[in-house]
């Protein structure tokens, strides 16, 4: 397996995404730690993700999954909460 010599994050690209404000983003794009390979935004901005790690929470995520993607949520999820508040 060759070598990875990790990029300094001087030496990346920056990351360019148009910030709030309008202005680009200054911050070094991120760096695959698995890898090495670069992605081409930041952190901030959509780089690497590295997902869920324990077998615990890989499992929580698989179970929430479903809920998210249709936004079923069930009335339990209401409950306690006035309507009439801002």
């Amino acid at each position: 397996m060759p070598s990875r010599t990790p990029i300094p994050k001087r030496d990346r690209p920056q990351c360019g995404a148009r910030c709030r404000d309008g202005h680009a983003c200054r911050a070094r794009i991120a760096l695959n730690p698995n890898t090495g390979k670069l992605s081409t935004r930041c952190r901030m901005h959509g780089g690497w993700s590295t997902g869920p790690k324990s077998p615990e929470t890989r499992a929580k995520v698989a179970r929430n999954l479903p809920a998210l993607r249709v936004r079923s949520y069930s009335p339990q999820s209401f409950s306690g909460r006035n309507p009439q508040s801002p």
